[in-house]
């Protein structure tokens, strides 16, 4: 009997110690998960940080790279256009001279100047419209390229402000004791959302290069109007010269 009252109460003894055994291990358990994933935390920080920086400084590149490129080409363009047109200028001239040197008669002389003139201004006409419809195109490249350039930037600053809050509430929580259940799927599933939309806004911008290929078709077809105007005023010109040098037979 007095073998039984003892190993009852040795059973009430391991009963009563048990369930205090498990808790306390329950307990250093997710307290070495919890400071493990603070430490995680930590280290993502530090890595978004680093991978911003390298992201930024290679946007940065990029776009002075682009820079350069786009006024390299606007430079030699401009320089190729100016000497096509100082050599056209120069056999206009020759051709002028050959002209005048045919006319005799003062009407014949009129008649030269009258083409000359229109030569001329036709040119310059010529000139303004495809200057300006170039510069026109330039301009509003220029201005579709920042615009999309400044809604990048904002759609990543915002993605970037995300994270730092998301980063900033998970040490706070990791601080105060939170559980790690709750800070790891609060912090991943913040930064998933931001993250697709991101990849949304940036999919929903508007398309430079598209862009940039309907400019370039407005910009052919002020071009052609000009030429074709141009070569039926010099057309013109050229027949109403010609009554003035009539063909000796």
């Amino acid at each position: 009997m007095k073998n039984i009252k003892s190993l009852v109460a040795l059973f009430l003894l391991v009963g009563l110690f048990v369930p205090a055994i498990m808790f306390a291990e329950d307990q250093v358990g997710a307290s070495t998960k919890m400071i493990g994933f603070c430490s995680k935390i930590t280290t993502k920080e530090k890595t978004f940080e680093d991978n911003t920086l390298s992201k930024e400084q290679k946007s940065l590149n990029r776009k002075e790279s682009q820079n350069i490129i786009w006024d390299a080409k606007k430079t030699l363009t401009e320089s190729k256009k100016d000497k096509t047109r100082a050599f056209v200028d120069e056999k206009r001239e020759l051709n002028f001279s050959n002209v005048e040197v045919r006319a005799k008669t003062d009407a014949q002389k009129q008649a030269v100047e009258t083409y000359k003139t229109t030569i001329k201004t036709a040119i310059e006409n010529r000139r303004t419209i495809i200057d300006s419809a170039i510069n026109n195109w330039r301009t509003t490249v220029e201005k579709n390229t920042l615009a999309r350039r400044a809604s990048v930037n904002t759609i990543w600053t915002t993605f970037k402000t995300t994270v730092d809050s998301a980063l900033l509430k998970a040490k706070t929580d990791c601080a105060t004791g939170t559980k790690q259940d709750i800070i790891k799927t609060t912090f991943n599933e913040t930064v998933r959302v931001a993250r697709e939309k991101m990849e949304t806004d940036r999919k929903a911008l508007f398309n430079v290069s598209a862009q940039v290929e309907s400019l370039n078709q407005i910009k052919r077809d002020i071009i052609k109007k000009a030429q074709d105007d141009f070569k039926a005023v010099v057309e013109k010109a050229k027949a109403d010269l010609k009554i003035a040098f009539p063909n000796k037979k």
